[in-house]
């Protein structure tokens, strides 16, 4: 592989790990979806992401419950369901 076909394919599993973070404050894990030119949609790598977010946050004595966020114009809390 060249230089130049490395450094692309490292960006694009920058960019493809940075749609999943994890960010720790007061003890509280919010996992943020970061896709929002996709309206948030899940890909494979998304579901893996998001597992090992919560098992890194289920291991972290920094860590206690945790929450869901998104960002972009199509997000919804993860907690939100069609009216019954």
């Amino acid at each position: 592989m060249s230089i130049e076909a490395q450094e692309t394919t490292n960006e694009a599993e920058a960019a493809e790990r940075d749609r999943v973070r994890v960010e720790i404050t007061d003890h509280v894990a919010e996992v943020v979806l970061d896709r929002p030119e996709k309206h948030n949609a899940l890909d494979p790598a998304m579901f893996e992401a998001i597992g090992a977010a919560g098992t890194a946050s289920r291991l972290s004595p920094r860590c206690g419950p945790c929450c869901f966020a998104a960002t972009g114009r199509a997000s919804a809390p993860a907690s939100t369901s069609p009216a019954s």
